[in-house]
């Protein structure tokens, strides 16, 4: 994932978070950065951005859990979960290419 395009995602995370202080804030983005990155990661910029708007989207709707985080790890760690890579049983890790 291309770094001027995972900014400005973690830029609408800053927007739309409900978080009080810095460290929840950077918690947030790293839930955001991880769902993008192992959801859309092979689906280029629109995938990666669709990805980023339905966590967003979700997290302020009444329907969903209200922040980012929750929202990616509504559910347990097995299925059923919102994002598969999050109940899958493998590292949540990033790997480099």
């Amino acid at each position: 994932m291309r770094v001027g395009r995972m900014i400005l995602l973690c830029v609408l995370a800053l927007l739309y978070a409900n978080a009080a202080d810095a460290r929840s804030l950077r918690d947030e983005q790293q839930c955001l950065a991880l769902a993008i990155y192992w959801e859309a990661r092979g689906e280029g910029r629109r995938g990666m951005v669709a990805v980023g708007w339905t966590i967003l989207n979700r997290s302020r709707s009444e329907h969903f859990p209200a922040t980012p985080c929750a929202v990616v790890y509504q559910g347990s760690e097995r299925s059923p979960c919102q994002f598969s890579w999050w109940c899958d049983g493998k590292s949540d890790r990033p790997r480099n290419r």
